[in-house]
């Protein structure tokens, strides 16, 4: 009798967790485009698309790098193909990054 409600609540423990889990990561799935401000802010287009499979696109210019991504401590982390990793600050207002030799550019969701 104890073991099967113990597996019970094991099991509704583990749907709950797996339900909120899913719906935590969806609300960052979507498109962010670069707002630039500064003296080093330049007029190309910087897009990173967030897609539901923790995959996702950088796009600058006409140039496109595949990534994949997860959340970590409020943290944006893309893993790149060629192993390096870039991590993003997760604002109210959007994602904030810091890029090699660049300064803090912030993303805000598009759609």
């Amino acid at each position: 009798m104890k073991l099967k409600f113990f597996i019970r609540i094991w099991m509704i423990g583990f749907l709950i967790a797996c339900c909120l889990g899913c719906d935590f990561k969806d609300q960052y799935i979507g498109v962010y485009q670069a707002e630039q401000s500064g003296r080093k802010a330049s007029k190309e287009k910087i897009v990173i698309e967030l897609k539901e499979n923790s995959k996702g696109v950088w796009s600058r210019n006409d140039e496109e790098v595949p990534f994949s991504w997860y959340v970590k401590n409020d943290e944006l982390r893309i893993n790149t193909r060629d192993g390096g990793t870039m991590v993003g600050k997760i604002k109210k207002k959007g994602i904030t990054m810091i890029l090699p030799g660049e300064e803090e550019i912030t993303f805000k969701k598009l759609r």
